[in-house]
């Protein structure tokens, strides 16, 4: 894992203290005392705070620096949290849609895979992310199996 120092160091306590507090308020149904129904919400706001949080923490090789946060993890940290703070804005509307997802939708479902795909390599490993791709693979050719 990194260690930061600094204004890093303050941004990813920051980060993570809001997602405890958010989870914590969730689980105490502090937003139902509001008549804000968090559901469906929910989902895509913890799954932007759990990847988010892996690309700040984890670094992408053995190699990469551990004490500063590089281009290319700040870019991915950004992107990663694009599709999960769209279908926790939209979520409403995306549960009612019966046909078939829109180009943005389609884009940001490539983009959400591709860093979930990424993320699980950092934390888990590369024998994940194949047996993740073979499952998917299995869903698109299963019939010629």
């Amino acid at each position: 894992m990194r260690q930061y120092s600094g204004g890093m160091r303050r941004f990813v306590f920051i980060f993570t203290l809001g997602m405890s507090i958010y989870h914590l308020l969730y689980a105490l149904d502090f937003f139902e005392l509001f008549d804000i129904s968090m559901f469906g919400h929910h989902r895509g706001l913890s799954y932007a705070f759990i990847l988010g949080l892996c690309f700040l923490l984890m670094p992408a090789t053995k190699q990469s620096p551990r004490d500063r946060l590089p281009w290319y993890d700040a870019l991915l940290f950004l992107i990663s949290l694009a599709p999960s703070l769209y279908y926790f804005y939209h979520y409403d509307r995306m549960i009612l849609m019966y046909t078939t997802p829109g180009n943005i939708e389609v884009i940001l479902g490539v983009i959400l895979f591709g860093t979930s795909l990424e993320a699980a390599r950092r934390t888990l490993g590369l024998p994940l992310v194949f047996i993740a791709l073979l499952f998917i693979a299995y869903t698109k050719y299963a019939n010629y199996f």
